[in-house]
């Protein structure tokens, strides 16, 4: 499938929250590509780049094989076949729901119009809000009245801030099947910032993560998890712990969770200096007679499983996840083994890791 979308080495400083450092990405048709944003939210001014609100200073935005921004190209924000659905709606607040949506919409007569009007308040989930007025309504449904408005023009991309912000934490992953519905019946290409780890996660096709300077990693959403580029990415992407180790000249690592066997051999591993290496909870696999114990310090139960924390011997506490038919108490040891399929090397020296391929306990 081609790509949709090219970002290409874009520098825009004329910005609340300027991108000072190239940023680069592209989206394929159909997909739907998430920004986890760290820090201060230079993915919004990305967004804000692609729907022309802001100039580019350098690099050039590609839509549908047409340049759109940059290299001397500069299409008007109207002209650009993307919408922008803003956190706050950008609703007129004295008008109805209807109203709002009506605001944009062109070369319909009244038959037309109200036909388009409620197929998408139908689409949306707002055919009881129609006439309320955008002032008085909830953030959920102001987000969808922008929603509606965005989907007027039937646009090829749709750039979405923050879908998740208004809604409570029990509600975001029914959010995320409905998003889904909405842009798979529409074959529209889609890309979202959001600080919701999980619920972008479960999202996203493509996923990236940026801090206040630049986009760290964009790749698919288990590369970002299992293999990330670096610490940052890794925080950003789950709960996990670095722990430190030694690599052995047989392909072993030696750490607080006793031997590692790991499967790639990798040269500048082999000098005898500390290095530090990811643990993620389900790394960690509870049994019976394992190769190593640690003390149980806190456990909370959260339906099908358990999330622990263990006191290592030499100090260190780690996550751990487990079935919760694994059930045990406070002050207890849980024995465990490590089965990890990336296991992911940090060099004091060195920002980005190196994967030594899958890793398990060894006596």
């Amino acid at each position: 499938m081609a790509d949709l979308l090219k970002v290409e080495n874009i520098r825009c400083s004329d910005a609340e929250w300027p991108i000072r450092k190239p940023l680069s990405l592209r989206l394929k048709e159909g997909e739907i590509g998430v920004i986890l944003a760290l820090g201060r939210p230079i993915a919004d001014t990305l967004l804000r780049a692609i729907q022309g609100q802001v100039g580019l200073d350098a690099g050039r935005i590609v839509l549908a094989g047409d340049p759109i921004a940059g290299g001397g190209t500069g299409i008007s924000s109207v002209g650009r076949n993307c919408r922008l659905v803003p956190a706050d709606g950008a609703l007129v607040p004295h008008l109805s729901v209807a109203q709002n949506i009506q605001l944009v919409m062109r070369g319909l007569n009244k038959r037309q119009r109200q036909e388009q009007l409620d197929q998408l308040l139908d689409e949306v989930d707002l055919l009881h809000a129609a006439d309320l007025l955008a002032d008085h309504l909830p953030a959920e449904e102001r987000q969808r009245t922008a929603l509606a408005r965005a989907l007027v023009a039937q646009p090829q991309l749709l750039l979405w801030q923050e879908p998740f912000a208004p809604y409570p934490e029990g509600e975001q992953m029914a959010l995320v099947d409905e998003i889904e519905q909405i842009l798979q019946a529409r074959r529209l290409t889609c890309l979202i910032t959001t600080a919701n780890v999980r619920a972008g996660m479960a999202l996203a096709q493509r996923l990236g993560v940026c801090d206040d300077e630049r986009l760290l990693q964009w790749d698919s959403p288990e590369r970002l998890y299992h293999c990330p580029a670096q610490r940052d990415v890794a925080r950003a992407t789950g709960n996990g712990v670095f722990l430190q180790g030694f690599v052995q000249p047989d392909n072993s690592l030696s750490s607080e969770l006793g031997g590692l066997r790991f499967s790639q051999d990798n040269d500048w591993i082999r000098t005898g200096r500390p290095i530090e290496f990811l643990l993620r909870p389900e790394h960690v696999r509870f049994e019976k007679r394992g190769l190593r114990c640690a003390t149980i310090t806190s456990k909370r139960f959260l339906g099908g499983y358990i999330d622990y924390r263990l006191l290592l011997e030499e100090g260190s506490v780690i996550p751990v996840t487990a079935p919760s038919q694994i059930d045990l108490a406070l002050g207890k040891k849980f024995c465990f083994r490590v089965d990890m399929p990336h296991l992911m090397v940090f060099r004091p020296d060195k920002e980005e890791p190196v994967d030594l391929g899958r890793a398990y306990s060894i006596g």
